[in-house]
């Protein structure tokens, strides 16, 4: 499962890479309020996995038991990959790049 995911993160580095080929754009980056709405979505499926991290034996994935005091922010997208690989389908068929501050080296 895990080099299923990070083929498909490949190819969605390599869209964005492409786009930036394509139209000149030197630089990319996630804009302030994409960050923000991704962090919203991590938090939002992370409600649900925190029952199941609760019941598991202290590790790395449930911050060795102390799930109060992690960043719920840093964790997966708890939804499942297939739910994500449809979000980033669906953001790479609008083609805008939405959420990425572009740039030139001219700027």
């Amino acid at each position: 499962n895990y080099t299923h995911m990070l083929d498909v993160m490949a190819r969605h580095i390599k869209y964005v890479v492409g786009r930036m080929q394509e139209t000149g754009i030197d630089s990319v980056e996630a804009d302030s309020e994409a960050v923000d709405a991704w962090v919203e979505k991590i938090l939002e499926g992370a409600q649900g996995f925190l029952a199941m991290q609760e019941s598991c034996t202290p590790g790395y994935y449930n911050f060795e038991g102390q799930l109060a005091s992690g960043d719920l922010s840093q964790i997966f997208y708890a939804r499942g990959p297939h739910k994500i690989f449809k979000l980033l389908d669906a953001w790479r068929e609008q083609g805008d790049l939405e959420g990425l501050k572009l740039g030139h080296a001219s700027e």
